[in-house]
């Protein structure tokens, strides 16, 4: 049995380029693994099952852990399988990258306990058949993620940074294609925030709000219209300053010490909203 932790990300800054022939966006990211996290225990068995997916509200053969284990199974040609229990604690469709934390983790730990001894980029080549930003997490930390999501280049990590997260009750189907399609000449970029960030990611160095920048800001508060009473909420706990994770509508403020994010953390939950305190990795 193994039992291991399928962490959430951030994105520091969210540069979109512009739209490619194959109709993927081209975007240049700064990501940071948060440790805010789902659970997933793997036991060899004879054909590929996954618990707990149900009860966390997504079909089992929808979810991206169960697609990644039958991929890579398909990929490798291998005659095993196993039974894999999944216990949810990063909210869904919040822009936090849950699912595809859960499938970087299934690779991974499949890739080990199958035996196939392949490298993070074979493995990145399977990881880019099931979605865009899955790459990113089969290195983790702190990484610069270009191309449409899939080409990562580990980066030196930041000084560990408190964070809060407030989940909105917020709901849209297809929530990135939309809001990707809702994109304007004028909100694609030429990638300078996420250059910034990337250079200036010294070990140990503080992360400074000042350089935090996503591309889906301007259009997530037209199309989650409850978005601005949220963020105000935020500020209004004692939040210094309010960022958009990915593609929404989870929102983040980063605080200077662990006392400020807890403050910040329990009055959001005195409002009984849906917030969490965590930390950068």
């Amino acid at each position: 049995m193994i039992t291991v932790r399928a962490h959430a990300k951030i994105n520091l800054t969210l540069d979109v380029l512009g739209i490619r022939p194959d109709g993927y966006h081209d975007i240049a990211s700064v990501m940071q693994s948060i440790s805010l996290s789902d659970i997933l225990t793997f036991e060899p068995a004879d054909d590929i099952t996954l618990k707990g997916a149900a009860e966390a509200g997504i079909k089992p053969l929808d979810n991206l852990i169960y697609q990644s284990a039958n991929l890579l199974k398909k990929e490798s040609g291998v005659k095993k399988g196993v039974s894999i229990e999944y216990t949810r604690g990063i909210p869904l469709s919040a822009g936090l990258g849950g699912g595809s934390s859960d499938a970087a983790t299934t690779l991974m730990v499949l890739n080990e306990l199958w035996g196939l001894e392949w490298s993070s980029e074979r493995l990145s080549k399977v990881a880019a058949k099931l979605g865009s930003d899955i790459s990113f997490f089969l290195y983790g930390g702190t990484a610069y993620i270009h191309g449409r999501g899939e080409k990562v280049t580990p980066l030196p990590p930041f000084a560990e940074t408190w964070l809060v997260l407030l989940r909105p009750l917020v709901e849209v189907s297809s929530k990135t294609q939309k809001l990707y399609a809702s994109l304007e000449n004028g909100h694609y970029t030429d990638g300078e925030a996420t250059r910034k960030v990337a250079n200036d990611s010294l070990v140990g160095q503080t992360i400074s709000p000042h350089f935090i920048f996503n591309a889906f800001e301007p259009v997530a508060y037209q199309f989650f219209p409850q978005l601005d009473g949220y963020r105000q909420i935020m500020l209004d706990a004692g939040a210094s300053s309010v960022h958009l994770c990915g593609a929404g509508p989870t929102l983040f403020t980063m605080a200077s010490d662990y006392n400020s994010a807890e403050s910040i953390y329990q009055n959001l939950l005195s409002k009984d909203l849906e917030a969490y305190l965590t930390h950068t990795l």
